[in-house]
C-alpha cells in the first residue's frame, strides 16, 4: 500500500465495520441470516466484483451503499432490488409512490451495482454450489468484496453463507421512512439509528462508510 493509502486505512476500517454493524444488528423486519458456509464462495464472488470495479472503480462504493439502503430497511432480503409488481407494492402509498417499489423512492436515486448482483447469481449458478443463493445473499456477498478491494485487499470481515430469503413485498414509501435524510441533524441521525438498534459508536461508523464514495452537490448544500 502507498503512504496515500495508508492515511486512508481508518477511513476505510470504518467502512468495513460499518457494514459488519449492519449486517449482524437486527435492523429492519425480522430477514432471516444466512446459514451455509462463504468460504468456498469468497473467489468467484470476488472475481465478479473485481470485473465490475476494473471498469468502474465507482462500483465498491455503490455496492456498499446498496447493502445498506437494503438492510435498513426491511433487514437484509434484497427488497431494494425488486421491480414493481401489483403484487408486491402497498396499496396505501402516496399517490406518487403507489404501486412502485423501493426502487423508485427518492431515497434510493442513483443506486448502482445491480447488474453485479446479477452476475454474481449467474456465475454462482453456473458453478453448481448445490445451494440456492438468493439476491439478498449476493447484496450482502458483494459489499463485503467491495470493501476488500478497495482496502488493497487488507480487509475482511465474516458474512454467514447463503440462506437468507429474498423478500417479496416492497414498497417506495419505505425507505423515506426508514433511511437518514441527509439534512439530518445529529440527534435525528441519533434517534433514527437507535431506533433500529444501534448505539453512537455504530453511528459514526456507519458514517465513515461515506469516505469511499462521492456525492452530489445538492447532496450537501445545506450544510453551509
Amino acid at each position: 500500500m502507498a503512504k496515500g493509502d495508508e492515511k486512508k486505512a481508518p477511513l476505510f476500517v470504518a467502512v468495513a465495520l460499518a457494514i459488519y454493524v449492519v449486517l449482524t444488528a437486527q435492523v429492519g423486519s425480522a430477514a432471516a441470516p444466512g446459514t451455509g458456509s462463504y468460504a468456498g464462495l469468497e473467489a468467484p464472488v470476488r472475481q465478479v466484483v473485481q470485473k465490475y470495479m476494473d471498469i468502474n472503480r465507482g462500483l465498491g462504493a455503490g455496492l456498499i451503499r446498496l447493502v445498506f439502503h437494503d438492510c435498513f430497511v426491511r433487514g437484509c432480503d434484497g427488497s431494494v432490488l425488486l421491480d414493481s409488481t401489483p403484487k408486491n407494492t402497498t396499496s396505501n402509498a402516496p399517490l406518487t409512490l403507489a404501486g412502485k417499489t423501493e426502487k423508485a423512492s427518492p431515497s434510493n436515486g442513483g443506486l448502482r451495482g445491480l447488474e453485479v448482483i446479477d452476475a454474481i447469481r449467474l456465475r454462482l449458478a453456473e458453478k453448481d454450489i448445490g445451494v440456492n443463493v438468493s439476491c439478498a445473499d449476493a447484496v450482502v456477498f458483494a459489499a463485503r468484496e467491495a470493501t476488500y478491494i478497495l482496502s488493497n485487499n487488507t480487509i475482511k470481515y465474516e458474512v454467514d453463507g447463503p440462506g437468507r430469503k429474498d423478500g417479496v413485498v416492497s414498497s417506495a414509501e419505505d425507505p423515506g421512512k426508514h433511511l437518514p435524510n441527509p439534512t439530518d441533524n445529529f440527534q435525528q441521525l441519533l434517534q433514527s439509528f437507535m431506533a433500529k438498534g444501534f448505539n453512537l459508536v455504530e453511528l459514526v461508523a456507519l458514517s465513515g462508510a461515506h469516505s469511499v464514495g462521492i456525492a452530489n452537490l445538492t447532496s450537501v448544500i445545506h450544510r453551509f
